[in-house]
């Protein structure tokens, strides 16, 4: 109509189902951290989380029990624990680290000579190689809000063995943020997968199989309703992945109007784009929807937000089966790591800078 031509608008999954909201996250137990970012677990069964340049290591829920065992010059931005204690440490803007089980670090150990900006995701393989999410490879600010707006990802994935003999396994991804090995024999077809692997590739919204085989089942999880983190799998199956944020209609929409998003990025900072945030501190220059975020002065639970606490449980076809919260109207937001420690469910808000820790019984549906 007109002699214009109209654009395809974006759509997504809804927030129903198993995905329906709660507060389980907004009611879970607490323990507050200074920045934290990604967790691991040792082999004795420690849990290991990284505490701005520093790593942090506790035996018990308790926020006198964290020791420092680890600090680096720079902000961790991975972590990854191998069964003989061996620790991989990703470090901003200087690549790995690795050290022993007596934290003595290994620098001929996964030497690799290539460039590493970020390492949002580490992971040790079944056949001993190391594989890295490198979602920065030109630096930028976390959570790299940039390649979200960009044409094309500017992050990789690369596979660096023990001799430090490096391939790159994926490029040109979408903010590459967590790395998981599906176990043999999964999904639900029964066919083994060897060297098959999946990244959670953030800004795409979307967990992508890798390798030489898929590693997904039919019901693969491609089209989230938020931007996925880290993923883990979970003791009795399935796994748990952490997500950055809730997808909003506003922000997909701006997907499509490139004229508008150059200017907001050229004249803009970077802290008040519209794009997904891991806080939910008000700030009056922050961008808002008014109306439809407030009630009598109060944030509605249901009000669009570009921040939210969500945490995905999916089965071993990486369906979600259930899921855990903390709305617009919390605090918990900006999950960027989650894993299962000794039955419970643990993550990590980097909004309201805590370690949460949700009991699986009865875990909402």
């Amino acid at each position: 109509m007109f002699g214009l031509k109209a654009k395809t608008q974006p759509s997504f999954p809804l927030l129903d189902g198993p995905l329906r909201p709660n507060d389980a996250l907004e009611d879970a137990e607490a323990i507050p951290m200074t920045a934290p970012g990604d967790l691991c677990v040792a082999p004795d069964g420690a849990l290991m989380v990284s505490s701005g340049s520093r790593v942090l290591r506790s035996a018990d829920w308790n926020a006198d029990g964290f020791e420092q065992i680890a600090a680096f010059d720079a902000p961790v931005t991975g972590l990854a624990c191998r069964q003989d204690g061996l620790l991989a440490v990703g470090v901003e803007g200087s690549g790995l680290r690795i050290l022993d089980q007596d934290r003595r670090t290994q620098p001929q150990l996964f030497a690799t000579e290539a460039a590493i900006g970020a390492a949002t995701a580490v992971l040790f393989t079944a056949d001993g190689d190391l594989l890295v999410a490198d979602a920065a490879p030109a630096g930028g600010v976390y959570p790299y809000t940039r390649d979200l707006f960009a044409t094309r990802g500017s992050g990789k994935v690369l596979r660096i063995g023990e001799d430090g003999a490096t391939d790159v396994v994926a490029a040109d991804l979408r903010c590459p943020h967590g790395l998981v090995e599906p176990s043999p024999g999964e999904p639900s077809t029964g066919q083994p997968n060897p060297g098959a692997f999946v990244v959670s590739e953030c800004w795409a919204a979307r967990l992508k199989p890798l390798g030489p085989a898929s590693a997904m089942g039919t019901a693969g999880f491609d089209d989230l309703p938020g931007y996925p983190a880290r993923i883990h799998k979970r003791g009795d199956g399935g796994y748990v992945l952490a997500c950055l944020a809730r997808r909003d209609p506003l922000i997909d929409f701006l997907l499509t109007e490139e004229a508008f998003v150059a200017r907001m990025m050229a004249e803009i900072d970077q802290e008040f784009w519209v794009a997904p945030r891991l806080t939910a501190a008000p700030d009056y220059r922050y961008p808002a929807q008014s109306g439809a975020t407030r009630l009598f002065g109060e944030t509605k639970p249901w009000a669009p937000s570009l921040s939210y606490g969500l945490v995905v449980l999916l089965d071993d076809d990486f369906s979600p089966v259930a899921s855990l919260h903390s709305r617009a109207n919390g605090t918990r937001h900006g999950i960027t790591a989650v894993i299962e420690w000794r039955g419970d469910i643990v993550a990590v808000s980097k909004g309201s800078g805590e370690l949460l820790r949700v009991k699986q019984t009865g875990t909402p549906a």
